[in-house]
């Protein structure tokens, strides 16, 4: 029985060795193979890259701009404020609305 044991024991430390080996090596091989190709796949390398583009491009634009707008959009913009602006009066449709609670 203490043969069994000892036998029983030995294993599971060695397994322990092996075990904690095994995981050094692959955190090191993982590291190694993400910094080889930077760590992104695809689709999130085209993801960056468009929001880099956007970046670069937004930079030449003047505040509350939008990018890349046609004629066409903005006919339809304005249209679409104009519209707010009879149904709900003039003002700032681009600014939040500013409450005012006074107690009486």
């Amino acid at each position: 029985m203490m043969r069994l044991l000892a036998s029983t024991a030995a294993r599971s430390g060695s397994l322990a060795v092996i075990a904690r080996r095994q995981i050094g090596v692959s955190s090191y091989t993982l590291q190694r193979a993400q910094s080889s190709n930077s760590g992104t796949d695809p689709i999130q390398k085209l993801f960056l890259d468009k929001i880099r583009e956007y970046k670069t491009k937004s930079k030449k634009l003047d505040e509350g701009k939008l990018l890349d707008v046609t004629p066409e959009f903005e006919k339809q913009m304005s249209k679409e404020i104009d519209a707010l602006n009879r149904r709900y009066g003039s003002g700032n449709m681009e600014e939040f609305p500013k409450f005012d609670f006074d107690k009486k």
